[in-house]
């Protein structure tokens, strides 16, 4: 009886001692990446941290967290943000914000409420921290711009997640699915006028492989971020009333960020997806006729005349249908 009770003395104790242990390089690794962003020219602030959960976690808090990068102009600023761990598990990580926070960019200022946002993010285990995979999910999500009149955009239920594909050290699979999609009214009467379309649009689904040009791990964070060297899509979906769209393709991504490659865009009711591309702006009206005409050659060949299969070809920073230029591409990099 008196072994026992002293080994579970003594168990006790190195446990204890692994959790303090633990604790302050946790709080020490956390305080080496603020002063690191600090060193970046970054403006990385907290008006209190503390890591708690003995013993069985490190659960490390933030009050009132601002982060921002003024070249770029973007910035986020929360009354707190948690990063939860298990102690006998620390590589896997538990991120949870606010039901209200910040965001600003060059455009404008958002404040964004939320119901539940948390992530849940996995790493390799070893000094490397490469991503194994991450999961992040949001209910009643609302963003607001503050600095121009228009309503706020709102999704009711979303999920983000990516997954790294084994055997392929840069290669991550990307997954979305949002549901309740309220845009703001301002936009929907400007690529719809006439009020067709029902104020939500029904949901938006992603299954989406990447490959970087170098994996995403510790090092990504601290200089310039992996760029996507080939997406493979394997389907991109969305409903809006009587409107579906289903998109699959692959595109190749040189150095300076220029897609090649094509996209097909199964359309239903496209002739009202023309108008509403024309609306939004995102296709002028002098490139709307030929773009009608030659979905109206292909519709004829097709089973149902309201559902048609778009190829769009993209080459030297342009997307073509057929010989018909859309337009200039941005370029994809990530910064």
């Amino acid at each position: 009886m008196k072994f026992l009770l002293r080994f579970i003395i003594i168990a006790a104790a190195l446990w204890a001692g692994y959790w303090f242990v633990g604790a302050s390089g946790s709080k020490a690794g956390f305080e080496a990446w603020f002063e690191q962003q600090r060193s970046r020219g970054m403006t990385a602030e907290y008006s209190d941290f503390a890591v708690q959960g003995f013993p069985n976690r490190f659960d490390a808090g933030f009050s009132d967290i601002f982060l921002a990068d003024p070249r770029s102009g973007m910035a986020w600023k929360a009354p707190f943000f948690q990063i939860l761990a298990l102690s006998y598990k620390p590589n896997h990580l538990i991120a949870v914000w606010p039901d209200s926070q910040t965001l600003t960019t060059p455009d404008d200022i958002f404040e964004i409420t939320s119901e539940d946002m948390r992530a849940s993010l996995k790493l390799e285990p070893n000094t490397r921290l490469g991503l194994k995979g991450a999961v992040m999910t949001v209910d009643r999500l609302v963003v607001a711009p503050t600095r121009q009149a228009i309503e706020p955009t709102s999704v009711e239920k979303m999920t983000l997640a990516v997954e790294h594909v084994a055997d392929t050290p840069t290669s991550y699979r990307l997954g979305l699915a949002a549901a309740g999609i309220t845009p703001a009214a301002a936009l929907v009467t400007q690529i719809d006028p006439e009020r067709t379309l029902p104020k939500q649009v029904s949901e938006i689904s992603a299954d989406i492989a990447v490959r970087f040009d170098r994996p995403w791990d510790r090092k990504a964070l601290e200089g310039a971020l992996p760029q996507p060297r080939h997406i493979e899509i394997t389907k991109v979906e969305a409903r809006w009333g009587r409107l579906r769209l289903n998109a699959s393709g692959a595109l190749e991504i040189d150095a300076s960020g220029i897609a090649t490659g094509e996209i097909r865009i199964k359309a239903r009711n496209w002739r009202d997806i023309i108008a509403l591309a024309v609306s939004a702006g995102a296709l002028t009206e002098g490139a709307a006729g030929p773009v009608e005409k030659a979905l109206g050659l292909m519709a004829q060949s097709a089973d149902d005349p309201e559902a048609v299969d778009i190829p769009l070809r993209f080459e030297q920073g342009f997307v073509f249908l057929g010989p018909v230029s859309l337009g200039p591409v941005p370029a994809l990099i990530l910064r």
